[in-house]
This record gives C-alpha cells, structure tokens and sequence, in this order.
C-alpha cells in the first residue's frame, strides 16, 4: 500500500496499463471514470482543475471488502487489459506515478472511490484535499466486453462531470 501525489491537469489524472495510451469512451462512469479504448485504462476526474492530489493504491487477490462506505463520495469501476501485469496511476503529463498495483497479468477490475472533490472544484492549487484509493482484482477473461459501472456519485463535482460528458 503506498500514498503518493499526482497532478492533475484539465481535471484528469490516469489508470492505465504498462505501454496503455488509449483515449478516454465517454460518457462517463459516475462523473468520476472514463474508460479508454481497447481496454486501455481510464481517466479519473478530478474536482481541482490543475494540482495534486493523493492518490493510494492496493491490490488484492480477490474482490476486496469496501472500508467504511460512508467515507467515500464517489465510487465507480472499470475492467482493464493488462496483459504485461503492469497497472499504473499516472498523473496527467507523467506528473507523479504510482507504484504497479495490478495483482498480475490478465483482465482486471479497478474500484475508484473518492473523496474531497467539492472543497476546491474547478480550482487552481498547488496541493488539494483530494484522496482517491485504486483497487484492483483479476477477474476472469470470458472474453465479453469490458464492463464498468458506478457504487456511488454523491459529489457536486460528479454531477459537474456528468453534465459534461453525458
């Protein structure tokens, strides 16, 4: 489990696989995902406009629990390809990366959930009070198309998202 800062630019940051550099399908998942073509990851909106903001990654063997639901705005997931086992949050313009949270080679599943994405919406700040945690599962490869879908999207800023890209 590590914590690490991102930048944000344009409200995005990214979820995308070892060599991935696909564009964003929209509509969007929640107002928080966007997957990218041929199962290339995804763009995570953000509520700042351009900063950092932190994000924590964890991998897991098998679909994990959710930790206090209530602490979290919105959650939305997505199925990504990652056929080197490589699966990276990057902030946009290579601004800060994660550490590899795929739990290995395959289909996997990536949870989204956020918090803080009202406190400084549409702003320009050095450091938000923005926190996303990425989980990541393989889920087996029936070879149907990608899913992805939303848990929650109680945020000002997912409606914000929503409105734009729906």
């Amino acid at each position: 489990m590590s914590e690490v800062p991102l930048g944000a630019m344009y409200s995005m940051i990214n979820i995308q696989p070892e060599g991935g550099s696909g564009m964003p399908i929209y509509p969007t998942v929640g107002g928080l995902i966007a997957r990218m073509d041929e199962g290339d990851g995804g763009v995570v909106f953000t509520g700042i406009d351009t900063g950092k903001v932190m994000v924590e990654v964890l991998s897991h063997k098998v679909e994990p629990d959710f930790d206090n639901l209530e602490d979290w705005e919105d959650i939305a997931w997505f199925d990504v390809l990652c056929p080197s086992g490589g699966l990276y949050g990057v902030g946009f313009f290579g601004d800060g990366h994660t550490e590899n949270f795929a739990p290995g080679a395959g289909r996997v599943r990536v949870r989204c959930s956020a918090r803080g994405r009202d406190i400084d919406h549409r702003g320009f700040v050095q450091s938000s009070q923005e926190h996303y945690r990425f989980d990541a599962w393989l889920i087996p490869d029936d070879g149907s198309e990608l899913a992805s879908g939303v848990i929650k999207a109680t945020s000002k800023a997912s409606a914000y998202v929503m409105d734009l890209y729906t």
